[in-house]
């Protein structure tokens, strides 16, 4: 259901592999010209020239100022053009709903959260007409360059489709076709995917991405999950459930999970404010109330496990402390995580760094929105 102006002539491509090569480079490198182009991607002066010409031909690409770059005559400066496409980016949580709208160049250009006294299928849709209205109207983006919405919520995959078996608050998207649903209501392609692998999606693409290759993306919320980003990639596994960290804790232990619901808990059981929801917490949060440190204390050697298994099996660059976590949390959590680390001749292994989310605002429906542009115009 991709819009046919965002399509190639002739095909039903958006981008070709090559393309995608180009506009990633871009992406990743803006300003630059396109001699770089030609030498870090192997491409002859020819194929560059042919590519970004098309490309902003179809208005993807912006041709800047002339920079001179080594001998010869000066090159073109290249950049993503931000109106050229926008993703809507959604994300469903038990108690509330977020929309960002993406343009082409990573920027959220709208954003907005609405808290919903009841989280269904009709109530989600009504709610993000309403809200991608708003959007419409502030001028933020024109209504004929949406490009596709992508969707996130709490769960895992089941079967062989898209079918998303979801945490007990939102029964009524369990084993539903939400691609299908959210296409027929809004004529856009859809992509689904859970709030762990989607946020990750959004770090590499605008975040810890820019010099991590390979990272972990520990996703904080009610739950606790995450997501893992391979070479550059989203790396889902064969059932699409790869990143589901939160398994490496027994199951008896369920309750007691590194969870913002759990530390909304013991911030009220140890005097500090009350919260009807996590979302009014967080809005609000202050690192200094008490349980916060008492949380900590608390999640430290689960989430110690949890880094040394990542860092054993996927040797990730980075592990990113994300999903609704406040970044002062984070810096406050991160250094007194201990990997396990055994030393050999005076050396251990290299160890990754541990840091907070970079992406700002609702780091789910960033990476949302980010998952469309990803699958097809980047790699």
């Amino acid at each position: 259901m991709i819009p046919r102006d965002f399509l190639r002539k002739l095909t039903d491509q958006v981008a070709s592999p090559n393309e995608r090569r180009v506009l990633d480079w871009i992406r990743r490198n803006p300003g630059e010209t396109r001699s770089r182009i030609m030498h870090e991607l192997d491409l002859s002066a020819q194929s560059v020239s042919r590519l970004t010409e098309t490309l902003e031909q179809r208005g993807l690409v912006s041709f800047g100022d002339r920079v001179i770059s080594g001998r010869g005559q000066p090159s073109v400066a290249l950049s993503l053009t931000p109106s050229a496409a926008y993703a809507i980016g959604l994300s469903i949580m038990t108690d509330a709903l977020s929309v960002v709208v993406m343009d082409f160049q990573g920027v959220a250009v709208f954003s907005e959260r609405l808290i919903l006294r009841t989280v269904t299928r009709e109530s989600v849709i009504a709610a993000c007409r309403k809200l991608l209205a708003r959007a419409i109207e502030s001028g933020a983006v024109p209504p004929e360059r949406i490009f596709a919405f992508g969707i996130a919520f709490s769960g895992f995959f089941v079967g062989k489709g898209r079918l998303m078996n979801p945490v007990p608050a939102l029964e009524d998207f369990a084993l539903v076709d939400l691609e299908k649903l959210f296409s027929d209501a809004f004529q856009l392609p859809v992509w689904v995917d859970n709030d762990g692998n989607a946020a990750a999606v959004g770090e590499s693409l605008v975040g810890v991405g820019a010099w991590a290759n390979t990272f972990a993306y520990l996703y904080f919320t009610t739950g606790f999950g995450g997501g893992l980003v391979v070479d550059g990639r989203p790396f889902r596994g064969e059932f699409g459930n790869a990143g589901e960290f939160g398994a490496i804790l027994p199951p008896e232990k369920h309750d007691e999970r590194p969870t913002l619901e759990l530390l909304r808990t013991m911030i009220s059981d140890r005097g500090g404010p009350q919260f009807e929801s996590l979302s009014e917490m967080l809005d609000a949060f202050d690192p200094d109330w008490p349980g916060v440190d008492a949380w900590i204390v608390h999640v430290v050697p689960q989430l110690s496990l949890v880094c040394s298994a990542i860092c054993a099996v996927a040797d990730p660059g980075a592990i990113v402390f994300g999903g609704s976590m406040p970044p002062a949390l984070a810096e406050r959590l991160i250094p007194h995580i201990r990997l396990n680390n055994f030393v050999r001749r005076g050396l251990g292994r290299p160890e990754p760094k541990l840091v907070a989310r970079t992406t700002s605002g609702d780091a789910t429906a960033m990476g949302a929105a980010a998952i469309a542009f990803k699958d097809t115009f980047f790699l």
